[in-house]
């Protein structure tokens, strides 16, 4: 019989419980949560053997109940005295989604970093990765040290929140700053030798032209770039970014176009966020991961750890999916026919679709009952949760979101987005054709398709 009172932190007699026990204690949890699934309880015992390594990837499908893991993960930390405890998800929406998780669990959470129940190791701090990762985050920022020790840090959606690490990293200076024109100035002559073509279009503001600056002009104005970065470091485009750049400028690539000027490292210096680098344990989950090595480039996250995930024995989570491709099975098939026949299903089903911009979502408005952004997708998938809404386009949200069961029948994904960094851009057209570029087009249709299938009875 375990003792409900004694679930909690800072008690030592519980230090041995598994997240399986800890969950089955759980006195408050909702109803649909009686009992784990096979693969939360595989994964939990699995994690509880090697919880004292300080890395782990943890893989388990989409729709396989992640959170649920990760939370009782935590929750099995600060029973250890692993305080405090910290939940990263890659945006706000998600954060909400831990908290509604955490609520029906009954394990005691709060988004405020400088809750006493948090600092004192009774409660999970759940935040978006914008909070920790920026040049002014309030865990502390390179030589600042770690101004808020974090003991258990658990990374979600890992592969969404590289993303947006690799943004803050970034430094994105607009064409209507000095910073640029002094900038652009120090690289022309270089650009004009380079493609003299290309360099004119950029100075003339055509929005198609881009370039990479040549590493030999990276590397030899590198004093004269630092100078023209340090007087404008104030500015709106650089001051939020440069705490975390300026150790490793020399290491950068640096793109031009007509739009901005574009500085990112070639691979994240991390260790500038020192509170995630020495964190006592450190479990990355992520549902599809093309390229692992990436978790070495911007996590420092080992090559022998990579190759040894956290997964579950078996894939028996899986829903069914019938997956078609209507212009491939007829060619006659118009875009119209599609989206008119989209719209007939709705009238029975909820069908999703999802876009990877503003202009594709026009193409569907006028069959569409409801348009999901940034703003209003927390209200707009608690509808779909809830009953009919009919056809719901989701602008560029291929991962994150969860439409169980009738919240979505048949999905639609039209198209996939473009890559966010000018340096993507490059890199793309360097890897046009290859098996790498593929991969990372099969990998966010998968995540696209997992929106809709959240369990094995799911389809």
């Amino acid at each position: 019989m375990i003792d409900f009172s004694k679930i909690g932190a800072g008690n030592t007699v519980d230090t041995v419980l598994p997240p399986r026990e800890i969950f089955n204690a759980l006195p408050k949890k909702a109803a649909k949560l009686q009992y784990p699934r096979d693969v939360q309880s595989q994964v939990w015992a699995k994690w509880h053997d090697r919880r004292n390594e300080r890395n782990l990837v943890l893989k388990m499908n989409t729709g396989s109940g992640k959170t649920v893991v990760g939370l009782l993960i935590l929750k099995s930390c600060l029973n250890e005295n692993r305080s405090p405890a910290v939940y990263v998800s890659p945006d706000n929406y998600l954060v909400q989604q831990v908290m509604d998780a955490a609520k029906e669990l009954g394990v005691e959470v709060t988004d405020d970093v400088n809750s006493s129940r948090f600092l004192s190791g009774k409660s999970i701090l759940v935040i978006n990765i914008h909070k920790l990762v920026n040049g002014k985050s309030v865990f502390g920022v390179g030589d600042e040290g770690s101004k808020l020790k974090i003991s258990s840090l658990i990374i979600d959606d890992a592969h969404a929140c590289i993303e947006t690490v690799e943004d803050q990293f970034t430094i994105n200076i607009p064409r209507k700053t000095d910073a640029y024109s002094q900038l652009h100035g120090i690289f022309r002559n270089s650009l004009r030798q380079e493609c003299e073509s290309k360099a004119i279009e950029i100075e003339i503001n055509d929005p198609t032209s881009y370039m990479q600056v040549p590493y030999w002009t990276w590397q030899d104005k590198i004093s004269d770039i630092s100078k023209k970065l340090i007087n404008n470091k104030k500015e709106d485009c650089l001051k939020w970014v440069w705490p975390l750049v300026k150790e490793n400028l020399k290491l950068s690539h640096c793109v031009i176009s007509s739009s901005s000027i574009e500085i990112s490292p070639h691979s994240i210096p991390i260790h500038m966020i020192p509170s995630l680098i020495d964190a006592d344990r450190k479990i990355f989950m992520t549902a599809t991961l093309v390229d692992d090595s990436i978790l070495v480039s911007h996590f420092a996250v080992s090559e022998k750890q990579i190759k040894l995930p956290v997964v579950p024995d078996s894939a028996g989570d899986v829903g069914d999916r019938m997956i078609l491709l209507p212009q491939v099975i007829n060619t006659e098939t118009t875009d119209d026919e599609i989206k008119s026949y989209c719209k007939e299903a709705s009238k029975y089903i909820n069908v999703v679709v999802i876009v990877p911009s503003d202009y594709q979502a026009s193409k569907w408005a006028k069959y569409a009952d409801l348009i999901l952004d940034k703003d209003n997708l927390y209200q707009g998938v608690e509808k779909l949760k809830n009953g009919l809404v009919g056809l719901t386009i989701l602008v560029n949200r291929y991962d994150g979101i969860d439409l169980p069961g009738n919240a979505c029948r048949l999905l639609v994904i039209d198209g996939y987005p473009d890559v966010r960094r000018k340096i993507d851009k490059v890199k793309q057209g360097i890897l046009m054709g290859s098996k790498r570029q593929a991969s990372q087009i099969i990998q966010r249709i998968e995540q696209g398709m997992g929106r809709g299938v959240r369990s094995n009875d799911d389809y």
